[in-house]
């Protein structure tokens, strides 16, 4: 059994699709947050239940849950029913956190995902029914007093530590969300059997285009062929069709302490494209400041991340992030040539490509 498994299939596409619209989100960065939300709520009851008196609260908060609640939970959401659940699941998270760390986890989900105070506060109010309605379907089925409940969360623990993201991990030492938790020591991810680099061959052009090129990596033998042909089109495009040179294909997954680091660095760039998307002047431009910057704070978690990944990794990482920063600077280029965006946003979108060219050198 995983908790968190269980918990997320309540989270359906049509159910994640229903969640963004409600609160304003992009889709993707929705599905960010909900991922890192859902295990550090189940971690924050898992140390909770270490402590005589938190157990005491959590068996009190799940034996008052609505049993129907998860089965009517597409309805709830961007209906009448919406606000009643989201203040609902506040103030149980609020009880069982404590306002302060609730105030503290809202913070840095909101950085972490790239959303604003107001679309985090709405998404916790709704994932904390979820993973507490979870838990109670658990505790019923299994006949669980707090004892055999404690039980339960204890054996949770490595499946709780593996799902919540490495760089949101990181984020969340000192808020308090974690403490009585104890997050169970990483084991060293197995190391996969080599295998022949896959490279292209570029033909020359008169006119070459000076990129630098990433280092030569090998792709594992289960990628996707879609996931093949957007690699051979980033690298491509990284060094251009003149430069002659045998391309070495961008790795399009990178597993570190159990998390797909790839996908979060694409679900960044596709936040960061749509909200570019959406600057048409001086006042959109003003508007995407709090998001632009949160960009800018998600790359340098990412930074701190990279710095404790293996060689190899932190190389596939870095050949990564180059494949994405041509995109970025034409990205940022268009932008600073709408007219009244440069006096606005210049300094946070200029923070973005340095530190985008840093982790490309990492």
């Amino acid at each position: 059994m995983n908790l968190v498994s269980m918990a997320m299939n309540f989270i359906t596409p049509a159910i994640l699709t229903r969640i963004a619209s409600a609160l304003g989100v992009d889709s993707k960065l929705a599905q960010m947050a909900i991922s890192a939300a859902l295990p550090a709520i189940l971690a924050a009851i898992a140390g909770k239940s270490t402590k005589p008196e938190g157990l005491s609260q959590l068996t009190g908060m799940l034996g008052k849950q609505d049993p129907g609640m998860l089965s009517n939970l597409a309805g709830m959401i961007g209906g009448a029913d919406q606000s009643k659940l989201v203040n609902n699941g506040s103030t149980m998270l609020g009880n069982l956190l404590g306002n302060q760390s609730l105030g503290a986890l809202t913070g840095v989900l909101g950085k972490f995902a790239g959303i604003g105070e107001a679309p985090t506060k709405g998404l916790l109010g709704i994932i904390a029914p979820v993973a507490l309605g979870t838990l109670a379907q658990q505790q019923k089925a299994n006949n669980l007093d707090g004892a055999g409940l404690a039980k339960l969360l204890e054996g949770q623990k490595d499946n709780i530590a593996k799902a919540l993201p490495a760089g949101f991990a990181d984020m969340l030492k000192g808020t308090g969300i974690l403490d009585g938790f104890n997050m169970p020591v990483a084991k060293p991810a197995a190391t996969a059997t080599p295998t022949r680099p896959v490279t292209t061959d570029v033909p020359a052009a008169k006119s070459p285009v000076h990129h630098a090129s990433a280092p030569s990596k090998s792709l594992p033998n289960w990628l996707p062929w879609g996931g093949l042909l957007v690699a051979l089109l980033a690298g491509w495009y990284l060094l251009g069709p003149g430069s002659g040179r045998r391309v070495a294909v961008p790795p399009s997954s990178i597993t570190y302490n159990g998390v797909n680091v790839a996908t979060q660095v694409n679900t960044l760039y596709d936040g960061l494209k749509t909200t570019l998307g959406n600057v048409k002047d001086q006042n959109t431009a003003q508007a995407a400041l709090p998001r632009l910057q949160d960009t800018a704070n998600q790359l340098d978690g990412l930074g701190k991340l990279a710095a404790g990944m293996p060689a190899g990794t932190r190389a596939d990482f870095a050949s990564l992030i180059a494949s994405y920063l041509p995109q970025i600077e034409a990205l940022i280029k268009t932008a600073l040539n709408t007219a009244g965006v440069g006096g606005v946003a210049k300094p946070v979108l200029d923070l973005i490509l340095t530190r985008m060219a840093a982790l490309a050198k990492t």
